[in-house]
């Protein structure tokens, strides 16, 4: 996710990228843990602005916990 007024950076950007990676990973095998999806509805609450893409330290809880999730299905 890319906040609105995150300066050099372009909302737009992140589905063109996240779809050219996935089709990436697909072609070698490699399983998707898709953030953003939930990076767009943690960040409203619990990010640093509409201007910073970083988030509070329980916004970076929550999807810590996505990826621990994401991970030990893998294993």
């Amino acid at each position: 996710m890319v906040p609105t007024n995150e300066a050099g950076r372009y909302a737009d950007d992140v589905e063109k990228y996240n779809a050219v990676a996935i089709e990436v990973m697909k072609k070698y095998n490699v399983s998707v843990n898709d953030l953003n999806r939930l990076s767009q509805k943690v960040h409203p609450k619990y990010g640093l602005g509409n201007d910073n893409v970083h988030y509070t330290e329980k916004g970076y809880e929550i999807l810590a916990a996505k990826i621990i999730h994401g991970l030990k299905k893998a294993m």
